[in-house]
């Protein structure tokens, strides 16, 4: 029978005017209508109707699912109020460039947790249209221009303006297009490291016991956390939990596996955790996202919208590959110059650096074959406060380094330049020091937002000497006491 018949409608039509009082209910009717039907109609009502009430309960406790998830969503729209970083046309629709930020912060909670020194600082870019991602850290110690500040080392950026200057120094002395950031503090990665059931790790015996190594640290990190500390017991492939691998990215007073010691260990490091937790996250199972994203939001800021995010997932859930990279190599690292208030910094020729980033992202090179191709520049850029543009290796050299470039077959690191060197056992016994940063590890509080406001307007009005040339610069701040990261 059909229910949308003529006498349906007028049955169950508005009553008229003359019609007696007490009619047949809504109830009643639907009792009728039910009734009407044959057999078979009546068990697919049922089964639809079960259907649609399983779906409504199931939506209701997924949509509660995902409100309680995003109430803890940090979302940050400085970046996206920015008309400087708006503006920016991408250099290739294909190409998603991010930056990531891990902060020294030991707060645990609110805005104060996404404040301090950068000192992981990371390019993730995504090929779109090839499922490849490059990881490429540039070290926290890299002398560079903040745009409307002074010379500093890159960490400082983030303490200063927030995650706006940050992107925009990257961009300034890198030649990117990055619009969108994400930072998380080192608890969060703790907490998303064991989200994901921890990361296999190769641990290295002269990384483990002494003096800022893994045990040290991993006692250090549970303190903060207020947790019982598990000590890693001995070397070898195993899996490490939250604390021990977050507590492993933080060394550098070891040798690496293949020999990298201080910050560029320390970024090694980094670059791999990175990629094993990314590795992990993509094969975790659907049901565990809940899990993971309860997990990451509480411990990261970002300016990526739900849908961006969603958008990103999507891309990730394909076949994807990995490259990482360092920037720099020590193959064209020089000697840095000595300013005031700066400390121990890592220099090296920004255009070079910006020629092999964009070969990477962009021509899918690797750093390395870059370098036999071209060879390295090894040209300073640093004149003192009177450099206001971008620095380039068009302007020659100064009185410590000279226009060399090494011929394509010179593939020798210049470990003098970098002044770094390799890490032996024999070394380990003590912390070692080099351009890379000083090893005080004085664990210092973060600078506050109101410091580095102060400390930001001394940057652009005051006058301090170099030591080096004797030419006045402007006394830089945010140079760390060894943070956590």
């Amino acid at each position: 029978m059909d229910i949308y018949s003529s006498k349906k409608k007028a049955r169950h039509g508005r009553p008229s005017k003359k019609a007696p009082k007490g009619g047949k209910n809504i109830f009643t009717r639907i009792k009728e209508w039910f009734l009407s039907m044959s057999t078979g109609k009546r068990t697919a009502v049922v089964v639809l109707t079960s259907i649609i009430l399983v779906l409504v309960i199931a939506l209701g406790i997924i949509m509660g699912v995902v409100m309680d998830m995003l109430k803890d969503y940090n979302h940050n729209d400085d970046v996206d109020k920015d008309e400087e970083i708006q503006q920016i046309v991408p250099i290739s629709e294909g190409v998603v460039n991010i930056a990531l930020f891990g902060i020294d912060s030991r707060s645990v909670s609110g805005k104060a947790s996404f404040k301090g020194l950068s000192d992981s600082i990371m390019i993730l870019s995504l090929n779109t249209d090839t499922g490849k991602i490059n990881i490429i850290s540039v070290m926290r110690d890299s002398l560079v221009e903040i745009p409307g500040k002074a010379v500093n080392k890159i960490n400082s950026a983030y303490s200063m303006g927030g995650a706006t200057l940050a992107i925009k120094t990257l961009n300034h002395n890198f030649g990117l297009d990055i619009k969108e950031y994400a930072t998380v503090n080192f608890y969060g990665m703790a907490e998303i490291i064991d989200a994901v059931g921890g990361i296999e790790i190769d641990v290295q015996k002269q990384e483990i016991d002494g003096y800022r190594r893994l045990n040290d640290l991993i006692t250090e990190l549970a303190g903060y956390m207020g947790v019982k500390a598990e000590l890693v017991k001995g070397p070898g492939l195993q899996t490490l939990n939250g604390i021990q691998a977050v507590s492993w990215a933080r060394i550098r007073a070891a040798s690496t596996a293949t020999g990298e010691a201080n910050d560029y260990g320390r970024t090694d490091r980094q670059r791999y955790v990175m990629e094993q937790l990314l590795n992990k996250a993509l094969a975790t199972s659907i049901s565990e996202y809940p899990k993971l994203i309860k997990a990451l939001l509480p411990y990261m800021e970002t300016s990526l919208s739900y849908d961006e995010i969603f958008k990103l997932a999507g891309i990730l859930a394909k076949d994807v590959t990995f490259e990482q990279t360092r920037i720099p190599q020590h193959s064209y690292t020089l000697t840095p110059p000595r300013i005031n208030r700066v400390g121990s910094s890592v220099y090296y020729n920004l255009d070079f650096a910006e020629d092999i980033i964009h070969a990477l992202i962009y021509d899918d090179v690797s750093q390395d074959d870059y370098i036999k191709s071209n060879g390295v520049v090894k040209s300073g850029w640093y004149k003192g406060p009177t450099d206001s543009a971008k620095p380039s290796s068009s302007i020659g050299s100064d009185d410590t380094d000279s226009d060399i470039t090494d011929g394509p077959d010179d593939s020798s690191d210049d470990e003098s330049s970098s002044g770094t060197s390799g890490d032996d056992e024999s070394s380990d016994d003590s912390t070692t020091t080099s351009s890379s940063g000083s090893d005080d590890e004085d664990e210092s509080d973060d600078t506050t937002s109101d410091e580095s406001q102060e400390s930001s307007s001394q940057v652009s009005t005051s006058q301090g000497s170099s030591s080096d040339a004797g030419t006045s610069v402007p006394p830089p701040t945010g140079s760390d006491p060894d943070d956590l990261l």
